[in-house]
């Protein structure tokens, strides 16, 4: 594979420039989608506990799916 535009290459590793902004905006959007689901549930009379809870169970997967999709892939040998 050659060497395509939008990727920088140190060694033999491919650093894909846009990672951290890609990343950033995963968590941008789960902040926004955790502080919403906070809300809603404060507003439904949820105990604090409760959403404290569901919160952290939240971030937990979003943190993994921003992890997952945004990861730099291993260089084929």
């Amino acid at each position: 594979m050659g060497r395509g535009a939008g990727r920088a290459y140190l060694g033999n590793v491919a650093i894909i420039l846009g990672w951290p902004m890609s990343f950033l905006l995963y968590i941008v959007g789960l902040v926004l989608l955790i502080g919403g689901i906070a809300w809603a549930l404060v507003a439904a009379h949820v105990a604090a506990t409760y959403v404290a809870i569901v919160c952290l169970i939240v971030a937990g997967f979003g943190v993994m799916m921003a992890v997952s999709r945004t990861r730099l892939k291993d260089p084929p040998n």
